[in-house]
């Protein structure tokens, strides 16, 4: 077995920053709470449904630790078994992780306009992502300790963080593309799709690392609890990025709203005159007359407003494409201009 503190240690620290996590993610569902009262029901259902899985997960979290720190002190062969609690937070982590990779697989299938290939192939992974998960669990309950789960099922646990990658590296280079088709060439417009790919880089790039890190630490230290430790907070990365996406639409619409008003608008004088072009003169003689300029400025407005993705009470901004909306019947056409006094 390995040291101490490749064990014990890492197990200790991998479950503190995942509880310190777990207070990010509930810090972020009551912002969604406080911020979005309006938002579509399936948004509402799928936060809370996160919120309390990730709350499981920090219960059991504490609950392996303990067991292994507390209880397995003084017992060098306790630490070689599987605890319970371990194949409950793995468990835990598929359902969480299939939840949040279905979310993020509507949002490919509508920027790509029903792609049924793609979004079917990514869902399918993502289902074989959280069945691994499962036989991984029916597998330690079967072989009790990490040495035996290793060299007869370890593949299990080796298959569905694989998956779980594959399937965070083709959402976001998915996301990334069709967004990157929608640009509009408008400067405000495209700073948004910029934002929106910012975001889905920085979140996919988080999970896809950390899980890789798990899966390398499983294959080549599986004696020593580093990869326990990484897989701790894989579900915790998942369940924010998740979060961060629904809180920072309002971020995105305040940015597109001054955009809209900074770049979209165009004002152009135009002097239409129907006396002298000169500047006006006054005489003080009775039969001197007064030429006036009478001048008429046209205000032309280009108005953009953002057809979205998603049918939302709080529409999504992973979709936008400006959409020239003709003014109201206040604005005077330029065929009428010489109507005007």
């Amino acid at each position: 077995m390995a040291p101490e503190s490749l064990t014990y240690g890492a197990l200790l620290v991998g479950g503190l920053i995942a509880l310190f996590l777990s207070g990010v993610v509930s810090t972020q569902a009551f912002y969604y709470r406080r911020s979005y009262l309006d938002d579509r029901l399936r948004n509402k259902i799928m936060v809370l449904l996160v919120w309390i899985l990730d709350l499981l997960h920090s219960s059991f979290v504490i609950a392996s630790v303990f067991r292994c720190l507390v209880n397995g002190i003084g017992n060098p062969l306790a630490i070689r078994r599987i605890a319970w609690e371990v194949s409950v937070t793995i468990s835990i982590t598929g359902i969480l992780t299939f939840i949040i990779h279905l979310f993020f697989t509507h949002r490919v299938w509508t920027l790509s306009k029903c792609n049924k290939a793609l979004s079917g192939t990514i869902a399918l992974l993502a289902f074989l992502r959280m069945l691994s998960a499962f036989g991984t669990v029916v597998q330690m309950s079967r072989f009790k300790t990490w040495q035996g789960f290793h060299d007869g099922a370890g593949w299990t646990f080796t298959t569905g963080l694989a998956i779980s990658a594959s399937v965070d590296f083709i959402i976001a280079t998915s996301l990334c593309y069709f967004l990157q088709k929608r640009r509009t060439g408008f400067k405000g417009m495209d700073e948004i799709i910029d934002s929106i790919i910012r975001y889905t880089v920085e979140s996919g790039l988080l999970t896809f690392t950390l899980t890789v890190a798990s899966f390398v630490c499983w294959l080549t230290m599986p004696s020593n609890f580093i990869f326990l430790a990484l897989h701790f907070c894989i579900s915790k990365t998942y369940a924010n990025s998740f979060l961060a996406t629904l809180n920072a639409r309002s971020h995105i619409k305040e940015r597109a709203g001054s955009s809209a008003g900074r770049n979209n608008s165009i004002r152009l004088g135009t002097v239409f005159s129907t006396g002298h072009p000169h500047t006006p003169r006054s005489h003080t003689g009775p039969s001197d007359t007064v030429n006036t300029t009478n001048t008429v400025q046209i205000t032309v407005e280009k108005s953009v407003h953002c057809v979205t993705d998603v049918e939302s009470a709080e529409p999504d901004p992973t979709d936008l494409e400006p959409v020239y909306a003709p003014r109201d019947g206040k604005d005077v056409p330029f065929n009428d201009l010489h109507k005007l006094p």
